[in-house]
């Protein structure tokens, strides 16, 4: 197998992986998008709430906010989790006080304050409810590792992969900078002559002069973070659960 990084814009990571299988690039995609764990908000104590958004409203929102995820500090609960045990290796609580506003007020996800400051909203400017003049907004939210795999909320981010486009310009266009401006991640003018400016982009239609070419065992994979952890701790992550299921695997095995 072979990997190469193609490059980072956005909080998306683009590698080149070769020499191997879309089943393992597909077991990967699937493992870190379900089997990496996050913090997200999971339980949620309304002390007041006079907004219109009704309770059930209000926690799902913000069960929906992206946490910057410590995986050194928390872990995974080892039993079903149901309410707030007081574990500070499982979970962390979050606070939000707005009270009585005298202008039309948007709650945001900034409001939240947090008893660990390595657990905070990814985006900050994140809507939770909208108050008029008199409303106010009370609560406690308990936030605590889970995965994907148990709810969305939990997936890092999406991954999704391709074949790596094998591009070859055979013959040079008549005007290459309309070409460069039609695809400007795709193609450069240099010295006048059409080039490859980053081979992992796709024309989406046929150009003359130019070869597209597909090859089994031979992938781009992306990696897009929602914000809880980085792409390449993603990667670690997932690579790390699949290494300890097949070490279960094998050893439940031996006794076959």
């Amino acid at each position: 197998m072979k990997l190469e990084k193609l490059g980072e814009e956005n909080g998306t990571l683009a590698l080149r992986v070769s020499d191997t299988t879309a089943a393992y690039i597909n077991t990967l995609r699937r493992y870190i998008t379900a089997k990496v764990p996050t913090m997200a908000i999971d339980f949620v104590e309304l002390k007041t709430n006079n907004s219109i958004l009704y309770d059930e409203m209000v926690a799902h929102r913000l069960g929906l906010i992206p946490l910057t995820t410590d995986l050194e500090t928390y872990t995974l609960p080892k039993e079903e989790w149901t309410e707030p045990t007081g574990d500070p290796r499982v979970e962390v609580q979050l606070t939000l006080s707005v009270p009585k506003v005298k202008q039309t007020t948007v709650v945001k996800a900034k409001e939240l304050v947090s008893k660990d400051k390595k657990i905070t909203p990814v985006h900050t400017d994140m809507p939770i409810a909208k108050l008029v003049e008199g409303q106010d907004m009370e609560l406690i939210a308990t936030a605590r590792l889970g995965i994907g795999e148990e709810h969305s909320k939990w997936s890092p981010g999406h991954v999704w992969y391709k074949h790596y486009p094998h591009i070859t310009i055979t013959t040079q266009p008549k005007d290459p900078q309309e070409i460069a401006n039609q695809y400007p991640k795709l193609f450069e003018v240099k010295n006048n002559k059409l080039a490859i400016k980053q081979a992992h982009h796709m024309p989406d239609r046929p150009i003359d002069g130019i070869t597209v070419e597909q090859k089994d065992g031979d992938y781009v994979l992306f990696v897009e973070s929602f914000g809880q952890l980085s792409p390449q701790e993603m990667i670690t992550q997932a690579l790390t659960v699949y290494d300890q299921q097949l070490d279960e695997f094998a050893e439940l095995s031996k006794t076959l």
